[in-house]
């Protein structure tokens, strides 16, 4: 198996014990698994790795649609106000 390199983003100390206490409580209510806040680092650390890219570039391709998309309807309105 490869290794795989970790993503890094800047995520606020807050927010970590948010995602982290969430990861906990997902494991008990949905795996019936009791980990604690090592485990669930370690989770977490394992789905910014493993997936983290591929959300990260969702999420900057929606974006760059996004723009576009508003670019393009600037685009349109500037056309009709042309006399």
């Amino acid at each position: 198996m490869r290794e795989k390199e970790k993503f890094e983003i800047n995520i606020s100390e807050d927010n970590k014990v948010d995602i982290i206490e969430n990861l906990r409580e997902f494991c008990k209510n949905e795996l019936d698994v009791e980990i604690g806040n090592i485990g669930a680092d370690s989770l977490f650390d394992h789905i910014m790795s493993s997936f983290g890219k591929v959300i990260y570039n969702k999420a900057v391709n929606d974006t760059k649609e996004y723009y576009e998309s508003k670019h393009n309807e600037i685009d349109i309105d500037s056309y009709m106000l042309l006399k």
